[in-house]
C-alpha cells in the first residue's frame, strides 16, 4: 500500500533507488539521503521501517529527506503509484534482487523466471515507467538524469552453481550500454556497478534448490558454501553506496565500475589472459 502523497518541488534533487529497504540499497538511500538528496527508497516490507526520516549531512551538505514506500517492481501499478508521487526525478538506482544457486542443469525453471523477472525484468519495469520523467527533468534542468543499476562481477565472469544470477547481471551489462548510446541525445546516461563479494543479507537470502538427486549436489553444496565465506568476510554494503555516491557525482560517469581492488585487478587480468586461464581460476577458487 502506497503511504506517499504528491510530493512538492522544492528545487532538491530527487532520487529513487530501488531494493532500498535493506543490504546496498538501504546503504546508497541512507548515504544519499545525508549529502543533501531527497530520496524514496522502494522496497518490500516497507511498512516496517519509518515514512520519512530527515537526516543529518555529511561533508559540509546538507541534510536531506529519506521516504521509505512500499514497492515491487514486477508490479507496474506498484511502480506507478511511487513515480506519480514525485514532481521531478534526478536519478534511479537499481538495488533491488536476488539470487538463487545451482546447476545450470537442474535448477527448476519456475526459480529461473523468477530471478530474470526481478533482476532483469524489474529493471526494464521500472525503466519504462520512470525514464519520461528523468528525461524531462534532465531536459527542464539541463543536467543529464542518472540511470545507476547494481550488477555484479558474476555478470563479467560466470559462477559456477550461479549461472542463472551471472545470466541476469550479463544481459544488465548489455542493457546498460545500450541504455547510455540511445539516451545520451535524451538528457540520460547510465552506468553499472559491479561488486564483488559483500557481507549483505544477500548471502542468508539466497535460494539454494538443488534437487537432491542431482549428481552436482556435492559439488554445489562446496561451491556455494566457498562463495558464502568468502561473502560474509567481505566489506559491508557501505562500500558500494560509497561508489554509487561518487558515480552520481561525476559529471562523465563510466560505463561500469568494479568495486574493491582485488575486483578491478580481476578484470583488468580478465581482459588479457585467454578464456582459458581465466576458466582455470574460477575452477582454483570454487570448485575445489
Amino acid at each position: 500500500m502506497v503511504r506517499m502523497d504528491a510530493i512538492k518541488d522544492d528545487g532538491r534533487a530527487v532520487a529513487l533507488v530501488t531494493g532500498g529497504t535493506s543490504g546496498i540499497g538501504r546503504a546508497t538511500a541512507e548515504l544519499l539521503a545525508r549529502h543533501g538528496w531527497r530520496v524514496v527508497a522502494v522496497g518490500l516490507d516497507a511498512v516496517k521501517i519509518a515514512h520519512v526520516q530527515r537526516l543529518d549531512g555529511v561533508d559540509g551538505a546538507c541534510g536531506g529527506e529519506l521516504i521509505t514506500e512500499e514497492m515491487d517492481v514486477t508490479k507496474p501499478d506498484d511502480i506507478r503509484a511511487v513515480v506519480g508521487a514525485l514532481p521531478r526525478l534526478d536519478a534511479i538506482v537499481h538495488c533491488a534482487g536476488f539470487g538463487i544457486a545451482g546447476s545450470a542443469e537442474c535448477t527448476p525453471m519456475e526459480l529461473v523466471r523468477r530471478q530474470f523477472d526481478v533482476n532483469y525484468f524489474g529493471v526494464l519495469q521500472v525503466d519504462e515507467i520512470t525514464l519520461p520523467l528523468l528525461r524531462r527533468t534532465a531536459s527542464r534542468n539541463r543536467r543529464r538524469g542518472r540511470v545507476i543499476v547494481v550488477g555484479s562481477i558474476g555478470g563479467r565472469i560466470g559462477l559456477p552453481f550461479q549461472s542463472h544470477y551471472s545470466s541476469t547481471k550479463a544481459a544488465l551489462e548489455m542493457y546498460v550500454e545500450a541504455l547510455r548510446l540511445e539516451g545520451r541525445r535524451h538528457g540520460i546516461t547510465a552506468t553499472i556497478i559491479e561488486p564483488g563479494d559483500l557481507a549483505t543479507g544477500f548471502t542468508g537470502a539466497r535460494v539454494t534448490a538443488e534437487p537432491t538427486n542431482s549428481p552436482y549436489l556435492a559439488e554445489c553444496r562446496r561451491s556455494v558454501g566457498q562463495m558464502a565465506h568468502d561473502e560474509q568476510t567481505g566489506a559491508g554494503p557501505d562500500t558500494v553506496a560509497q561508489v554509487i555516491a561518487a558515480t552520481l557525482a561525476r559529471r562523465n560517469p563510466p560505463v561500469r565500475v568494479a568495486v574493491g581492488g582485488s575486483y578491478k585487478a580481476l578484470m583488468q587480468l580478465k581482459r588479457f589472459l585467454p578464456d582459458r586461464a581465466v576458466e582455470f581460476i574460477m575452477r582454483c577458487i570454487y570448485m575445489k
